[in-house]
């Protein structure tokens, strides 16, 4: 019912019920031994004697590390946890009788029992549930198994806490060993993902590029230092807080206390999680929510030592239970997202082995080297306000790092855009401001660019129009366009008068509103072509000038013997008024000048009108102007999409132009762009246009995976895909076959029909799986794809699993057949149901009887091949492709294939561009071929 209403998938809930119980099994039992440990070891030793056991968990939980490495594999893991659980529960119940001697020895066994079993169960069930799942199910149910042990934790506290209220402590140890006895069953029921053959246990990686990363970069150092005081400082406040709570609190309380605590603790963790934690990071940044936690663990160190007792101690072990998980980890973890995503990966694992890790060990031991001298609670309160001080100072002390490092990724363009992150700070403004000043004009242009994406032109200094490059001042004056600030004024009347006859027509047009008429007339005259049309474009604007006289000086234009002229009106035309002079880009359009198109497109996409629809469909086919088209036919909203409709319908268009319409369609959100390209798919003749429109209809269903499509009509174009796919390698084993038997051998024509139908093969299956995430953008087609494909056992045996429970049937089979390791006579044999079962059969009798020792059967079955071949051939030249047709004749025409003739003048006759000129020659070929025949006759 839970995996109903979290919209786990059928296929994917036993995995994920199983799991989920599990791990809250685990974290249930081990909530109720941790509360019977703390209560039994505050009862009766000091507090001091707490660091000597934190010292041993750290050094056995290491050897048990580095131990079960070597013993990699030897269990499988299911058996191994099952085995853990219920050794674990045993010695759990065992304690039960040894600790009630009160010996020292016992208590503090127990306590490294407890975090020692910890890590041994816990990393087992995760390196299970890695192992028992595969990329896409993980990627679906990670979040529901994770919820179990935040769940276990709370059950596991507040049962603790009712039972410590009837019976003794040390009887929650058999209450914790009978739990971990339980869950050993569970374990069994998770599916394991079949091992590629071959495959070999992971290496690990060496970890001295870490070190070099630490060495050369001062940003990881920082990092590094934060993960290991934090460590440092949360094993002491778990120390004094335990020590305090030993000292208040009498041993029959401890229990109860700790259930409490712990339960408490962890609700408190999933609400600020869920509630504070990114209302924070918006309003202090990240550098900001880095120095909440030191901060308010400054506050209470401070407080206890002042106050002492156990509230302060409560207050303060509350504060850390209640952020590390939460506001800590998640800041943390925006803090690493500048970094490369190479030195990110590699660096995290080291942070959390060495920083993590080590500072826990290291406090351990100055919190034992205090105690041995007599230290109270209170003195070593004082060192955690040392240490909480010293985290605060490394803290602070990564912004101008973070802040380089936010520069270096502008100038070299390599800042992740598909992070999430947070509105802008402080110090990412700063970072931007300051990168304005760059003598790199490409990192000015990037920060203009991305202060905009922010919608922060109003922070961009007036000043920018005077930077020495022109471009960046260009880029400038396109951004502030339409601004009415005054300190712009001043700034642009100056430009006017600018050397550079760009800014000073860019310096026109952003005053001509508030310019005098006067000021436009004088500039109407200047020798500037860019600056003179602007000028007159500006007063027709205004009216100065009447329509009709406007519509002449423009017509000369366009029509005269300038090409500067018609440069500069191209660039001026998007300020004449909307709707009046609409021919002028149109008109331009069609004028056959570098660079003339390319201004066009950036105009009508400045001021888009309907008129320039069909232009704008047109200079798609142009790639200097795509982008600008795009965005005009964008800009003009549903009536263009209506425009782009009749556009993928009319076949006449060139090529160039409709494989580009199915992307620029994508870019319509909403359900009508969806229906457009649905509405194609089924209908387009063109193998490479169909294919743009799948990915089109792909890009809309990834940006909006709520959008609704027609999934009974995906599924059979995948199948009718899958078919294709099948249907050419059957064509390409028959034409091998036939190749191998020439006496002549295989010709060059042979080689190229063969790479053809390869790689139309290859499109074929590639646009099954880009169907196929259309159908479920979730899942990650395009790795699977990839890894179905790969030359690695191993992940091409991971690949199978994950498409066992992706892709439904018969698809799933015909794509295992069609992918699978032998050989292509033995993929089509597999895969026969998809294309002609019949003539499957028949080629492999025919492929039986040519390997026969009798030659009277193989000279049989060399005929009936040729017969299969030629059929093959006949079925290419009714194909879509033109390549193929045009390809497949050739061979027709090479092979002296007589019965095929008609059909090869037929084609010659009726097709166009490239594939009559390749049938024309084909039927060239064939009949001085027959000529030479009859002569040698």
């Amino acid at each position: 019912m839970l995996a109903s209403l979290l919209g786990i998938r059928p296929e994917d809930r036993r995995v994920a019920t199983f799991a989920f119980l599990t791990l809250l099994g685990l974290m249930t039992a081990h909530s109720l031994l941790e509360t019977a440990r703390d209560t039994l070891f505050l009862s009766h030793l000091p507090a001091r004697d707490l660091p000597l056991a934190y010292v041993a968990i750290a050094v056995i939980a290491f050897l048990i590390a580095a131990v079960s490495r070597r013993f990699e594999g030897a269990v499988p893991r299911r058996i191994a946890l099952s085995i853990a659980l219920v050794l674990g529960g045993a010695i759990t119940a065992s304690f039960g009788f040894w600790v009630t001697s009160e010996s020292t020895v016992a208590l503090i066994s127990l306590y490294v029992w407890t975090g020692v079993l910890a890590t041994i169960v816990v990393v087992q069930f995760w390196l299970l549930v890695a192992h028992a799942l595969d990329f896409g199910q993980a990627k679906r149910t990670f979040a529901i198994i994770g919820a179990g042990g935040l769940v276990g934790a709370v059950l596991g506290s507040a049962t603790a806490g009712g039972l410590l209220m009837m019976v003794a402590p040390s009887s929650l140890l058999f209450v914790s060993g009978s739990i971990f006895a339980v869950t050993a069953a569970l374990p069994q029921f998770l599916t394991m993902r079949r091992a590629a053959p071959g495959a070999k246990p992971k290496k690990i990686h060496d970890a001295r590029p870490s070190f070099t990363l630490l060495r050369e970069e001062p940003y990881l150092r920082r990092m590094l230092w934060v993960a290991l005081l934090s460590s440092m400082l949360f094993t002491g406040v778990d120390f004094v807080f335990k020590a305090q709570a030993s000292v208040d609190l009498a041993p029959d309380q401890l229990g109860p206390f700790f259930a409490r605590f712990y339960a408490v603790s962890s609700v408190l963790a999933l609400l600020v999680q869920v509630f504070a934690a990114p209302r924070l990071l918006r309003v202090l940044g990240v550098n900001g929510s880095l120095l909440v936690l030191p901060s308010l663990l400054l506050v209470s160190s401070a407080g206890f030592v002042l106050t002492g007792g156990l509230g302060a101690a409560l207050l303060m072990r509350g504060t850390d239970g209640t952020l590390r998980h939460s506001l800590h980890r998640t800041g943390t973890e925006i803090l690493s997202v500048p970094l490369l995503p190479a030195v990110r990966d590699r660096f995290k694992g080291f942070v959390e082995a060495v920083g993590q890790r080590g500072g826990q060990g290291l406090a351990s031991l100055l919190l034992l080297a205090a105690t041995s001298v007599g230290a109270r609670p209170l003195q070593i309160g004082c060192g955690l306000i040392a240490f909480a001080a010293l985290w605060i100072v490394v803290s602070s002390g990564i912004k101008p790092h973070y802040l380089e490092l936010f520069r270096r990724n502008l100038r070299q363009g390599v800042l992740e855009t598909h992070v999430e992150v947070p509105d802008l700070d402080l110090n990412s403004l700063e970072a931007l401001i300051a990168a304005l000043s760059s003598p790199n004009d490409y990192e000015v242009t990037a920060a203009l660019d991305l202060l905009a994406s922010f919608g922060k032109t109003n922070l961009i200094p007036a000043l920018i129009l005077y930077h020495p490059s022109t471009d960046v001042v260009l880029r400038a004056f396109s951004l502030l366009s339409g601004s009415d600030r005054p300190d712009l004024d001043r700034l642009v009347e100056r430009l006017i008068q600018h050397e550079d006859d760009r800014i000073r027509a860019a310096a026109l047009r952003f005053s001509a509103a508030r310019s005098e008429q006067a000021l436009l007339e004088s500039m109407a005259k200047d020798p500037s072509p860019l600056v003179h049309t602007t000028a007159v474009v500006e007063l027709i604007g205004r009216g100065a000038i009447d329509e009709a006289k406007g519509a002449l000086h423009l017509r000369n234009i366009v029509d005269g013997n300038s090409s500067e002229l018609r440069r500069a009106l191209a660039v001026s035309a998007r300020d004449l008024p909307r709707g009046r002079y609409p021919w002028t880009l149109v008109e331009l359009a069609f004028r056959n000048e570098d660079g003339l198109d390319a201004e066009v497109a950036r105009s009508m996409a400045a001021a888009p009108e309907l008129d320039y629809v069909p232009t704008l469909v047109r200079l798609l086919g142009d790639r200097d102007c795509r982008e600008d088209a795009r965005a005009a036919i964008i800009g003009l909203g549903d009536p263009a999409l209506g425009s782009l409709d009749d556009a993928m319908g009319d076949l006449d268009l060139p090529r160039s132009v409709r494989r580009h319409l199915p992307r620029t369609i994508s870019l319509f959100t909403g359900t009508r762009a969806a229906e457009v390209l649905e509405r194609h798919i089924a209908t387009e003749p063109d193998e490479l246009v169909a294919s743009q429109i799948v990915r089109g209809l792909g890009r809309l269903r990834a940006t909006d995976p709520t959008l609704a499509v027609d999934r009974r009509m995906l599924l059979e174009r995948s199948r009718a895909a899958l078919q294709r796919a099948v249907t050419l390698l059957f064509w390409r084993v028959t034409s091998h076959a036939f190749t191998g038997t020439e006496v002549t051998g295989r010709s060059a024509v042979a080689e190229v029909l063969g790479a053809l139908l390869s790689d139309k093969e290859s499109l074929a299956l590639e646009s099954v799986f880009r169907i196929l995430k259309v159908l479920d953008p979730s899942e990650e087609f395009e790795i699977l794809f990839a890894g179905l494909r790969s030359t690695d056992a191993r992940r091409r045996e991971n690949g199978r699993e994950l498409l066992s429970h992706v892709v439904p049937e018969p698809l799933r089979g015909g794509i295992l057949a069609m992918l699978g390791d032998g050989p292509p006579t033995a993929r089509l044999s597999a895969s026969r149901r998809f294309h002609d079962p019949e003539g499957c059969e028949r080629f492999e009798r025919v492929a039986e009887r040519l390997g026969a020792s009798h030659e009277p059967t193989r000279a049989v079955a060399m005929v009936e091949l040729g017969e299969v071949h030629a059929e093959c051939l006949r079925r290419m030249l009714l194909d879509s492709s033109d390549a193929l047709r045009g390809v497949a004749s050739y061979r027709i025409a090479e092979l002296g294939l007589d019965e095929l003739v008609p059909e090869l003048r037929t084609q010659a006759a009726g097709g166009q561009g490239a594939l009559a000129e390749l049938s024309e020659r084909a039927v060239d070929l064939f009949e001085q071929q027959a000529l030479e025949s009859s002569r040698v006759g």
